[in-house]
């Protein structure tokens, strides 16, 4: 069973972590297994009075309130609401100054520095705890400014699993500004709301739906957003492309470049992407069976091979080795995974690759660079076409 973990965004109200675990767990028979609070250095002074005597609550601290509360309720609370007055359960937002490099807390979110530090920071925060498939994030966004509860809907979105979810905790009027109060049952719970006495206040837990991005994200860029800045850039690249990628190789040297990048292959791997540019600047036709394909790539490398350069080191020696079905697959699998990490064009080069029903190098003839596959001049690929 997934363990629940309840990460919140809180600045000068904790009493938003009272709310929320009473509202977990009284109305969804949901306890956490801990609590981590992201905030400021002010945000974290304010949490402190979690654990500070109150006399209205019989000289309990407010979190040890709730916690009697609930094992009141019948709520077993063993291994489970850890939470305290540490750095691993507080986690104060921090940044660098520019001059020094030296790391700093924030004392508030304020400039656009600031909200690049907290966006990095809450994204990291996030990503610790969706990178553990056993967990369960419950992520609350009602405290703290209205940026950080943005910022945290976005690293959810950007990182979150189907499972989890994004909260905000309602509370009815005038408790939800009303000093003192921690949770619905406290003695200070006992007020008048609107005039009319009440027999409690009442304390909701609404989810905000979210668009899981992070399959989406992964497919599209072959990798995890690193940082809100990084995957902004990622994302005005990928959309100033074209979306046929240029393919540029030679048989002097192993690897190709991809838009421009270099991507490094295997002797065999750089053969068989040869042997598939070769057949689209040929206009051959595509190949539906894989022992074809295995006997015409053994030709491409046996005539790679007689035209090897006088090198010991000339990578073309390899081509002696025979190949089969076998490593034929395993090398249209290993070139498509490398494609994958190489960005966003290389993932959508990967596209093109051979697919079930069709084995053939599927991109357009000038957006391939391949000299020698024609033995004239080199076939550059052309700009991208642009709509006016």
């Amino acid at each position: 069973m997934k363990q629940t973990i309840l990460l919140a965004v809180t600045g000068m109200s904790p009493a938003i972590l009272t709310e929320t675990v009473w509202a977990l767990a009284m109305r969804e028979k949901t306890i956490p297994v801990r609590v981590i609070a992201v905030t400021t250095a002010a945000g974290r002074e304010r949490l402190r009075a979690l654990w500070m005597p109150d006399a209205a609550l019989g000289g309990l601290a407010p979190w040890e309130a709730l916690r009697s509360a609930l094992e009141a309720a019948g709520h077993r609370l063993g291994g489970r609401l850890r939470f305290g007055d540490t750095a691993d359960d507080i986690r104060v937002i921090t940044t660098s100054t520019p001059s020094s490099g030296r790391s700093i807390e924030l004392g508030d979110i304020r400039t656009a520095a600031d909200n690049t530090a907290a966006a990095d920071f809450i994204l990291e925060q996030v990503r610790g705890i969706t990178a553990n498939p056993d967990t369960r994030l419950v992520a609350s966004i009602a405290g703290g400014r209205k940026t950080m509860g943005t910022l945290l809907y976005a690293a959810v979105s950007l990182l979150g699993r189907d499972s989890d979810r994004v909260t905000h905790v309602l509370v009815e009027p005038p408790f939800e500004t009303q000093p003192g109060f921690w949770f619905p049952g406290q003695p200070t719970a006992k007020a008048r709301s609107q005039g009319k006495k009440t027999k409690g206040p009442w304390v909701e837990l609404a989810d905000i739906p979210f668009l899981p991005l992070r399959n989406k994200i992964t497919g599209t860029f072959g990798r995890e957003p690193g940082s809100f800045l990084t995957l902004a850039a990622l994302c005005r690249s990928s959309s100033s492309q074209n979306s046929t990628p240029a393919l540029s190789l030679s048989e002097s040297t192993p690897g190709c470049r991809v838009d421009g990048h270099a991507l490094r292959l295997g002797p065999r791997e750089h053969s068989l992407l040869l042997f598939l540019c070769r057949r689209t600047l040929a206009g051959e036709p595509p190949l539906a069976d894989y022992q074809a394909a295995v006997d015409l790539w053994s030709a491409c490398r046996a005539d790679l091979h007689a035209r090897r350069l006088p090198s010991g080191a000339d990578w073309r020696s390899s081509c002696a080795i025979p190949v089969d079905v076998d490593s034929l697959r395993h090398d249209v699998s290993s070139i498509r995974k490398k494609l994958a990490k190489a960005g966003p064009a290389g993932v959508a080069l990967a596209k093109f690759l051979p697919a079930r029903g069709r084995f053939s190098l599927d991109l357009p003839t000038s957006r391939i660079d391949l000299p020698e596959a024609t033995g004239k001049t080199s076939r550059k690929p052309r700009p991208p076409q642009t709509s006016a």
